[in-house]
């Protein structure tokens, strides 16, 4: 028998096995070794399996790991580097989602829920979260930050179109910054948010705060009445 049936009869039985028993019994490089059957179809993935916790060292670890930082392994591709991060964020849609009955009782509650979404993240992100008139969590959409590249045009453009897209309608935008920043907003951050609330309320779409996050410290805008504009 060929190297590629025996491949091929491999995956089968990964996938057949998958499909009577779940993941249950699955060492951890068999289960990233079966997620990426999907982004490599000739490859054996086993090896990048073991690669991938051999560098990150957990399921955990390698899905919250920067794109860069997955690209470097060996075997993994733009591609597989995607998919990776896709299922991470697909888990926490899920996990959302499951848990839809979130509901924040203080600005405090929404940073720490904020700051632990942000936990073990290497990348500067975007979130847009959206509440109801309860406080209840309703989704959370993240974005590459993008910030560096974004005009204010540009950048209210984006959380524009994302919220009318997703039928947002009070939402709290969040930043994951770096370290080296002081976790304080800026003139930018200031203008930016005036003026995205302003071109959002006549849509419909209520700006409720802006919050700042690095490692476990925030800064809400609307805790510290920080806000220049009414609300």
């Amino acid at each position: 028998m060929s190297s590629n049936a025996l491949h091929r009869g491999h995956r089968e039985r990964m996938r057949q096995r998958f499909l009577e028993t779940g993941v249950s019994g699955f060492h951890d490089h068999e289960i990233l070794e079966l997620l990426l059957f999907y982004a490599i179809p000739r490859k054996n993935t086993n090896e990048i399996a073991h690669e991938l916790l051999n560098a990150f060292g957990s399921i955990s670890a390698v899905l919250d790991a920067d794109i860069r930082e997955l690209s470097a392994v060996k075997g993994i591709s733009g591609k597989s580097a995607s998919m990776i991060k896709f299922m991470r964020d697909l888990c926490r849609s899920y996990a959302i989602s499951v848990h839809r009955t979130v509901k924040f009782s203080s600005t405090k509650e929404l940073e720490k829920y904020i700051s632990d979404y942000f936990r073990r993240s290497d990348s500067d992100m975007l979130l847009i979260l959206s509440l109801n008139t309860e406080m209840e969590l309703l989704s959370v959409l993240s974005l590459p930050d993008g910030r560096s590249d974004d005009s204010p045009e540009a950048f209210i453009r984006r959380i524009a179109e994302a919220a009318l897209r997703s039928n947002l309608h009070r939402i709290v935008i969040a930043r994951s910054c770096s370290e080296s920043r002081p976790l304080i907003p800026t003139e930018k951050d200031y203008s930016e948010i005036r003026r995205l609330a302003d071109a959002l309320s006549p849509l419909g779409i209520e700006v409720y705060d802006y919050v700042l996050c690095s490692f476990d410290r925030t800064f809400s805008m609307r805790s510290n009445a920080a806000f220049g504009f009414d609300f």
